[in-house]
């Protein structure tokens, strides 16, 4: 909710390298230490399908409908996507006593990095997911399903 195009104060799209980035102030996140983070071709691929006099202000600029001219706050964005999930019915879990648990925000981070996970090394992945330890990224990415591993070795022969 916070990327901007042009304002590099907490956290902004740069073109002007080699590479795209992300590059996010030190006050603008929990480690408190500036980042320059690689964007996924496929998400540059979308920023970049916005014609260059159009990247100005928030890249995500929902209005809410009964606040004309007001952004929407990261966690209001945050409930509203869990409410599409759940009116979309997609499950993602379900607890032992029966509780089904619907799409989040959360669980379209945990979707990201699982689709990287297949293909970057473990490194590679803790950089884009930010993550400060490698151990959190082998912990729920790196060998976490047999049959998609399954897939990429059978599917090399």
């Amino acid at each position: 909710m916070n990327l901007h195009w042009t304002d590099d104060s907490d956290l902004c799209v740069d073109f002007s390298q080699e590479f795209p980035m992300l590059v996010i102030q030190a006050h603008a996140q929990k480690s408190k230490q500036y980042e320059q983070i690689p964007i996924v071709p496929d998400f540059a691929e979308l920023l970049r399908s916005v014609p260059k006099e159009e990247r100005t202000g928030y890249v995500f600029n929902p209005i809410p409908k009964r606040n004309r001219g007001t952004r929407l706050r990261s966690d209001t964005t945050s409930t509203l996507i869990s409410r599409i999930g759940k009116a979309a019915g997609i499950l993602v879990g379900e607890s032992l006593s029966g509780k089904k648990k619907h799409a989040s925000a959360h669980d379209l981070r945990r979707s990201f990095g699982f689709r990287w996970s297949r293909k970057l090394m473990p490194a590679d992945l803790k950089e884009i997911m930010r993550h400060s330890s490698i151990q959190t990224t082998m912990d729920f990415y790196v060998g976490s399903n047999a049959i998609e591993t399954a897939r990429g070795l059978w599917g090399s022969c």
